[in-house]
């Protein structure tokens, strides 16, 4: 499956707070989606008319647009909270006909995955945290992630960043970052249950990037990044004709560029 997402997304400063927090009013104004699934071509476009069929498909995406939402941000650019998406959360629980089918709780708990799972990565993009130090060329940093349980394994994530060139944007100063990862696997690759052996290979994880950060004005001007997993596994279980084996492997690929509008 190949797929291509494109968000345009406004934001407006609601306010900063004496510890330099600012409050930050998101809006998703356009999405556009392209996949190409086992031959088969799939389009969203926000705004278009869509069938009951495709509200149900497209009902995150359907959720997400004109409804504004809030988050706090660091002056680091940690992301502090994302809040106020009851907008959101309801319009996406109607379109999937469960917004009188789930208690009070249970809603909580699909509004925090939906942050959790697509809104936050997305917006991770946008903020990138950096450290509270003066920097130049050649500066390096790091950041340690939330490990990721991949099959059997456990795969823990520290994101490298270094200042490779300053360069000049018209009048504007610009720190030119590239990044990578450095990552741990941890974990048993074989196990037998139910009769069938497996044996799992340990994943391979890469990633690579660049950022262009603009000095003067406090914020990405653009960025690119690409990662890349590879994991496998073999099983054997007997039977009656003898021992049967097969095997599987997935590959995941994706690219991410954001551009200041």
């Amino acid at each position: 499956m190949n797929q291509t997402i494109i968000f345009i997304i406004n934001f407006k400063t609601l306010g900063i707070d004496k510890d330099s927090v600012a409050e930050l009013q998101c809006t998703f104004s356009s999405i556009n989606f392209k996949a190409n699934a086992k031959g088969k071509d799939i389009t969203y476009q926000s705004g278009n008319e869509l069938d009951s069929t495709d509200r149900i498909r497209f009902a995150e995406y359907e959720s997400y647009i004109n409804n504004p939402f809030n988050i706090r941000v660091g002056k680091q650019g940690e992301i502090i909270d994302i809040y106020m998406i009851d907008k959101i959360i309801n319009r996406f629980l109607t379109l999937r006909k469960l917004a009188d089918s789930l208690s009070a709780q249970e809603k909580v708990m699909a509004s925090q995955e939906l942050t959790n799972s697509s809104i936050k990565p997305i917006l991770a993009q946008v903020f990138r945290e950096v450290p509270d130090e003066e920097m130049a060329k050649d500066s390096t940093w790091s950041y340690k992630r939330e490990s990721l349980q991949v099959t059997v394994f456990k795969v823990d994530y520290e994101n490298l960043y270094k200042i490779d060139n300053l360069e000049m944007l018209g009048d504007d100063k610009i720190a030119v970052v590239t990044g990578s990862i450095k990552t741990d696997v941890t974990g048993q690759s074989s196990f037998t249950e139910q009769g069938v052996n497996y044996k799992f290979d340990k994943p391979v994880s890469t990633a690579s990037g660049k950022i262009y950060f603009n000095l003067d004005r406090g914020m990405i001007q653009k960025s690119r990044s690409q990662s890349e997993m590879k994991n496998a596994y073999q099983m054997e279980m007997p039977s009656p004709q003898g021992t049967k084996k097969a095997s599987a492997k997935e590959q995941t690929s994706s690219v991410n560029v954001l551009e200041l509008l």
